[in-house]
């Protein structure tokens, strides 16, 4: 089942300061609860500080993926995609 995962960073010093390794800690964390992650992470440059990407789970997970955290400064948001654009 398709979620998606938006990460919002507290502030600019914590975007930049995970800016190379976020994609790296969302797979670890993710891929070791079995889920699937797309990459690379995707980004609006009209909305600062937030990224997105879509996880795959087990249907009946959304309370576990959202109860992860990414580490200090890194807010995040889960939500079921009941259908995915084409």
């Amino acid at each position: 089942m398709p979620y998606k995962l938006t990460i919002r960073y507290a502030n600019e010093v914590f975007f930049y300061h995970y800016l190379e390794d976020i994609q790296t800690i969302v797979l670890d964390t993710f891929v070791a609860m079995d889920v699937s992650v797309t990459l690379p992470l995707k980004s609006d440059p009209r909305v600062p500080f937030v990224q997105y990407t879509i996880l795959h789970a087990a249907k009946g997970r959304l309370g576990e993926l959202r109860n992860v955290d990414l580490g200090e400064g890194i807010f995040t948001d889960v939500q079921r995609i009941d259908k995915v654009a084409d």
